[in-house]
């Protein structure tokens, strides 16, 4: 098996056109060491025609980015929706009006085990609401988003931006008409190992049958939220994002993929029609749109992605915004995240020792040195400073 023919496994993202094209069903997305999905190829069936390669968005040469985007601040009206969010709820009103129109819906789902998968919705939004920390699995749904397409169905496809790059280039390679395809993807920060999600869910179940997963609670608050599990007892784990560890090393950058520290699809104007993401600092910029269940940053990319946007204004609050404000606290639209300088660390060890120990590790890594230490009293002292500086200027 030589799983570098496609793509090296550094940079491969996992978006599955590679699988999806192939005409003898002749790779499988097999998960690596640390838990990613990567291509892995039968030479028994492949017949060197080469349509991997060609599918492949990273070696896809003149993607069809968007011109200058438009940008909003929004949040669903309908309560329930919106509280139901990961914050304004705006891809839930999209879903619905496709799906209104007699369309599907395509994106990141719970599966019973409460691994995350892309799913097929005819009907009901709700398992495609709130965020998944955690890389999905696209399986088919290129295939099956490409049959409704044919039959003359609209489609809304949701996803990274590496697999919506991957859903493009696959439907290029196969000359599909994408007039009934609108897209959206998201200001990613990384996708986290499924392995260790699965890892993390068996530990706080504690033996417990999960019956409901959610990585973005906002009992607490829009900006606070938790990562809460809840189990068929009648219990459930619910800690704060910052405090749980998978989280945490999510937020460290230590447990993403490879290909997130290098990743070309990172860029103001996108191949997907929208863009959705939280609008950290809406008080900052505009707070008139603030609300404590969160309001979305909206980036518009073409024509298409306005026309359903307009479709939905009647459902929810809006105004118009500088893309530059979203910028300000969504950095992950336009730049790579660093990988954590022991993230190398981790994962040696985590090979060495197994993955049970994930949680032990994250802890001790991410527990300061000395100098991190010292260097965060220095940043203490010098805020506390300004601040006294700033009241006796008044």
């Amino acid at each position: 098996m030589n799983k570098k023919i496609i793509i090296t496994e550094k940079k491969c993202s996992g978006c599955h056109a590679c699988f999806s094209i192939c005409p003898r069903r002749a790779i499988k997305m097999k998960p690596d060491e640390k838990g990613f999905l990567q291509p892995e190829i039968n030479y028994a069936l492949c017949v060197g025609c080469k349509l991997c390669q060609k599918a492949c968005p990273l070696n896809e040469a003149d993607a069809q980015i968007s011109g200058v985007p438009v940008s909003y601040a929004a949040y669903s009206l309908n309560e329930e929706s919106h509280w139901n969010s990961s914050s304004g709820g705006v891809f839930s009103l999209l879903a619905c009006e496709v799906l209104r129109e007699g369309g599907t819906v395509y994106g990141a789902a719970f599966s019973e085990s409460f691994q995350v998968e892309h799913r097929r919705i005819t009907n009901d939004v709700r398992p495609l609401q709130t965020s998944k920390y955690v890389q999905s699995r696209i399986g088919d749904m290129f295939l099956e988003a490409e049959k409704d397409m044919e039959v003359g169905k609209k489609v809304l496809f949701s996803g990274t931006p590496c697999q919506i790059g991957g859903l493009y280039s696959f439907l290029k390679q196969r000359k599909t008409d994408t007039a009934a395809l609108i897209t959206v993807d998201l200001i990613c920060h990384g996708v986290p190992s499924p392995l260790l999600w699965e890892k993390h869910l068996v530990k706080v179940s504690s033996g417990r049958k999960p019956i409901s997963v959610n990585f973005r609670d906002k009992r607490l608050s829009w900006g606070g939220y938790s990562l809460t599990c809840r189990f068929e007892d009648g219990t459930e784990y619910s800690v704060k994002a910052g405090q749980d560890v998978y989280m945490r090393g999510f937020f460290a950058n230590m447990t993403l993929r490879e290909s997130c520290f290098s990743c070309q699809f990172k860029t103001k104007s996108r191949v997907a029609d929208i863009t959705l993401a939280d609008y950290w600092g809406v008080e900052k910029f505009n707070p008139e749109m603030v609300d404590k269940n969160g309001t979305s940053a909206v980036v518009i990319h073409s024509h298409k992605g306005q026309q359903l946007f307009s479709k939905i204004k009647s459902q929810m609050r809006s105004e118009k915004v500088s893309l530059d404000s979203i910028l300000a606290y969504n950095k992950p639209m336009v730049q790579s995240v660093a990988s954590h300088p022991r993230r190398e660390q981790f994962w040696k060890q985590i090979v060495e020792q197994g993955v049970h120990c994930y949680d032990e590790l994250i802890v001790q890594i991410l527990k300061p040195t000395l100098p991190e230490k010292i260097n965060l009293y220095i940043v203490k002292i010098k805020r506390t400073l300004r601040r006294a500086l700033k009241l006796l200027s008044h």
